[in-house]
């Protein structure tokens, strides 16, 4: 037995209403990726470049690190921090003193396809 139109409650075609709604909002964000963080690297990847600008001669590791505003993703060892995000990459070399901690010797920026710029620092 099949039911006609007239025979099937509002309700029920609010209910199958709401769901193909529903259905169909999901797919359109599933296609348009749903927020996937793009802004995130962008604005990270800023934030490589200006502490870049900004780096000292004296500076030591936690000084960089807070520079840049989060931890160094690729590397973190006493003598080498390095950040890579999207198409910038900032490395930062330090020197090793037994009385106190490693001072900045030198740093790095490389963004995209362009050559990377280099400083040096006295320690």
């Amino acid at each position: 037995m099949t039911l006609s139109t007239k025979e099937i409650s509002p309700s029920h075609r609010r209910r199958v209403f709401r769901l193909g709604a529903g259905l169909g909002m999901g797919a359109l964000l599933a296609a348009c990726g749903g927020g996937g963080g793009g802004d995130d690297n962008r604005d990270k990847e800023r934030k490589l470049q200006e502490a870049y600008q900004k780096l000292e001669d004296g500076m030591i590791w936690t000084d960089v690190e807070a520079l840049v505003g989060f931890p160094a993703n690729n590397e973190r060892s006493p003598n080498q921090l390095t950040w890579v995000v999207g198409d910038s990459r900032l490395s930062i070399g330090f020197l090793s003193y037994i009385d106190k901690p490693g001072r900045i010797s030198s740093a790095s920026l490389k963004v995209g396809d362009n050559p990377s710029v280099d400083k040096s620092f006295y320690g």
